[in-house]
Order: structure tokens, then sequence, then C-alpha cells
């Protein structure tokens, strides 16, 4: 993994993780100023990403935030080689780095796209072969 801390979105498009996301949510103002600096064409996220916010919905309010949220990002679909790639690394990073299948999707997406990938959750993503930019 190549870091990069506080990088410009601007210069550099890449794919936002949960963390940024939920942070988001939690009214965590860095984290809504740095998605609002955002140029329309650098919101983009996994599909997994997409799941994992709606799966921590408990009700249909909540819900219809996250879609309404996420209606001006492009999300990244998985496919076949996202797949194997996914399953590999989680085969190698579950026990050694408590890496789960989802964050294995997500890298894996950043990784086929030849992405960046902006998180704070630097352990998870550590042994995979990707740029993770710390956002803020």
């Amino acid at each position: 993994m190549k870091l990069i801390k506080y990088a410009d979105p601007a210069e550099y498009p890449g794919i936002i993780d949960s963390t940024v996301i939920i942070d988001h949510f939690r009214n965590y103002k860095k984290a809504s100023d740095w998605i609002l600096e955002l140029p329309e064409n650098h919101k983009i996220i996994s599909l997994v990403t997409y799941a994992e916010l709606i799966e921590g919905c408990d009700d249909r309010t909540s819900q219809q935030k996250v879609s309404v949220f996420f209606n001006g990002f492009k999300k990244l679909p998985i496919n076949e080689v996202i797949s194997e790639s996914a399953i590999d690394w989680f085969e190698k990073m579950k026990l050694s780095h408590n890496t789960s299948f989802m964050d294995c999707l997500i890298g894996a997406t950043a990784y086929a796209f030849k992405l960046p990938l902006y998180t704070h959750n630097i352990k998870h993503f550590k042994p995979m072969p990707i740029t993770v930019i710390i956002p803020y």
C-alpha cells in the first residue's frame, strides 16, 4: 500500500470509502466539508460502500436519506475480476489483518479501476496493492 496524507481530491480522483461517508452522516464537519468540496466527477464510490451504508439504516427514512445523498455519486460495479481479486486477498488477509470481505471488495475495486482509495481505515487496506489517501 502506498499511503498519502491529505491530498487534494480535485487533483486525485478516487474511491471514497465508507469511513468518510459515515463521518459525514455523524455530522463530522471536516468530512462534510471535504465531500462538499469534491468536484462532481470525483464523487466516486464502490457499490459495496453504498450497500454498507444501506445496511446500517434502521428505518425507511434513514435509507431514503442515504439514497438521496448518493444520487450524484458514480457507483463502480463489482465484476468477475474484482470478485476474484477480493476472494484471493480475503484468504490472505483475513487472519493476519482482520480484513473483511467487504473491504477486500472495495480495495479490489480501487485496484481494478486504478484509483486511490480515500479512507481512514488504514489497517484493513494496508496489505493491499493500492494507493490509500487520508482525506482530512
